[in-house]
């Protein structure tokens, strides 16, 4: 993403700031759904270029993982998540990411874009039909 300084940069800090704050809430209130709003805010800053798709999916990743923190920490603290819930799926999905993050990095950003929008569909569907 561009520096703060380059031309339009105040513009594209604002976009991110205004789009990390609703990744947030959708992330708060859903409890997913920040990594597609961060992704967006992502292709925003970076114009949308081909040739960046895969650093905007990273960025996206890695900006997802402390706020899924904060609100797994939030939602334990108001009983909605065990501990059980926390060690099978919390802890198995590091080296899930781990392995993801090594295959992405090989992936062809197309592929990743293809597999991005795959999931979403897939996930949108399920929760329309149950």
């Amino acid at each position: 993403m561009g520096s703060a300084r380059a031309p339009g940069g105040a513009v594209r800090f604002a976009v991110a700031a205004a789009g990390a704050v609703l990744a947030g809430v959708i992330n708060g209130i859903l409890g997913t759904g920040a990594g597609t709003v961060f992704y967006f805010v992502c292709l925003a800053v970076s114009g949308g270029d081909g040739d960046r798709s895969k650093d905007d999916l990273s960025t996206a990743m890695a900006a997802v993982f402390p706020l899924s923190a904060v609100s797994l920490f939030t939602y334990r603290a108001a009983g909605a998540a065990d501990a059980v819930s926390f060690f099978t799926l919390v802890l198995p999905s590091f080296a899930g990411g781990l392995a993801g993050a090594h295959f992405a990095g090989k992936m062809r950003g197309r592929v990743l874009k293809s597999v991005f929008a795959a999931v979403s569909v897939a996930g949108g569907i399920n929760m329309l039909l149950r």
